[in-house]
């Protein structure tokens, strides 16, 4: 059995390479393959890309460019990209596709040669789908343009100006043939639509890194860093509550080892104080990090960095509660984050002092068999 896992992140890389995982131990026969971007290629770890029998590299256009000069651009790059899913010299039995609403996969869903199993992996959170739109009909219908020559369906788009949330949009005439959301509640079947804890921590095993306890082992907090500034508002106070944050932190855990990483290109360090914590390479993908390690805590303001920390089953916390927000955007990271209830949101900092057990100790057989009940079976 041939399996395409398809990621255009890294976050996408880890999470589908994750079920791939669960998916050969179910059954040994499974063979995986993998289609990237270069840059996320570049960056995979040996141990991870050992898990595949081919690693596929191809510019991967997220969507098509916006200005009408650049139409002959997307024609020509999607014309390419059918040519180099022909030119695939394996039998696909299953992709799965974790930016299942993006072009490429719209292509995808429709040229693939022989007519595959198509199984989307996304978080629990959509939700934040149903928050009141913007309207904008000649660029939905501008985009709509490319997705009915080049791809599998045309899609409903909604826009928005907030930072956390550019846009939604979604298939009018779904291709996928099963669809699967993570999440630390809410487990169960409906239809076609699967909801299930998340797949990270199986890793582990196959890294052969183990969810150690802390005993003999120096606690250790992790901060992910954030966009350079926090919000897009002109406001003192919010940098000076970031900056009274670290102080709490290195007053509260003295005792504790304190890393920082910076989202790469994103985090201005300069701006920041962070003496007395380590500073780690923003180039060196957040779930690796999560993956070889064991943290007391994960904190961010409001990165998904603490989902993913979760996903991986450390305890983890958000800080936006702390923030004057506008409602609008306050609203839209509740929403968000709704979908892992175990991500803490912090509204004092002494909810920051309280232990979190950790629940990176998964039981790897029902995921297994979960995993595989969900993408596989009847194949």
């Amino acid at each position: 059995m041939n399996i395409l896992n398809v990621a255009y992140t890294p976050f996408e890389l880890y999470y589908v390479s994750s079920v791939g995982y669960l998916l050969t131990l179910a059954n040994p026969n499974v063979k995986l393959h993998l289609l990237t971007r270069p840059a996320v290629a570049k960056k995979m770890s040996p141990k991870l890309a050992e898990l595949y029998t081919n690693i596929i590299t191809a510019d991967l256009l997220r969507r098509p460019s916006p200005q009408l000069r650049d139409a002959y651009k997307s024609i020509s790059w999607s014309i390419k990209f059918i040519q180099r899913l022909r030119e695939l010299d394996f039998h696909t039995d299953i992709v799965c596709i974790s930016a299942f609403r993006e072009y490429f996969a719209n292509i995808l869903c429709r040229y693939l040669p022989g007519n595959p199993r198509l199984v989307a992996v996304r978080m629990s959170d959509q939700d934040i789908d149903q928050l009141p739109p913007e309207k904008r009909p000649l660029l939905s219908l501008y985009l709509n343009m490319f997705n009915r020559i080049f791809g599998a369906s045309t899609l409903e788009y909604r826009w928005s100006a907030d930072t956390t949330f550019n846009y939604a949009h979604w298939f009018r005439n779904n291709p996928y043939d099963r669809t699967i959301y993570i999440s630390d509640w809410g487990h169960g079947q409906e239809g076609p639509e699967f909801r299930l804890s998340p797949p990270f921590a199986a890793l582990r095993n196959y890294y052969g890194v183990e969810a150690s306890s802390e005993n003999g082992h120096r606690p250790t907090i992790l901060i992910a860093g954030e966009r350079t500034p926090l919000f897009r508002m002109d406001d003192p106070s919010i940098q000076a509550l970031y900056e009274h944050i670290l102080d709490f932190i290195r007053t509260e855990f003295k005792d504790h080892r304190l890393l920082f990483k910076p989202r790469e290109k994103l985090t201005d360090v300069k701006k920041l104080k962070l003496d007395g914590f380590e500073l780690l390479t923003a180039e060196l993908p957040f779930e690796e990090i999560c993956l070889r390690n064991q943290f007391n805590k994960v904190i961010s303001v409001k990165s998904t960095a603490s989902k993913v920390a979760a996903f991986f089953g450390h305890p983890a916390y958000v800080l936006y509660p702390l923030f004057d927000l506008p409602p609008r955007l306050r609203q839209i990271l509740d929403i968000y984050q709704a979908d892992m209830r175990g991500v803490v949101k912090v509204s004092d900092l002494k909810q920051l002092t309280a232990p979190l057990p950790s629940s990176s100790q998964l039981d790897v057989g029902a995921l297994r068999d979960q995993y595989w009940h969900a993408v596989a079976a009847g194949l």
